[in-house]
């Protein structure tokens, strides 16, 4: 004869099932975590070439401006250093 489970055994099992979809839960939450930490190097690493490409372009436009106005380098430090 087949012994029923007991409302203990039912619920204990339930538990369980329960404890196993938190820890699956738990692993996806760490490697959305994972991902998400990636992402940001990612980004990081993005905004710090957008950074260096503004300053070349900058770089790049005062020196046109100075060629084109005829200033040397050494012209621009002595203006520079009269207005401080």
């Amino acid at each position: 004869m087949a012994q029923r489970r007991t409302k203990i055994e039912v619920l204990n099992e339930k538990i369980s099932k329960v404890d196993s979809k938190i820890a699956a839960c738990t692993e996806k939450i760490a490697a959305l975590e994972d991902e998400k930490t990636a992402l940001a190097a990612q980004l990081d690493e993005i905004r710090k070439a957008e950074k260096k490409a503004k300053e070349a372009a900058e770089l790049k436009r005062l020196l046109k401006l100075m060629h084109k106005k005829d200033i040397s380098v050494e012209d621009l430090e002595a203006m520079i250093s009269r207005e401080a």
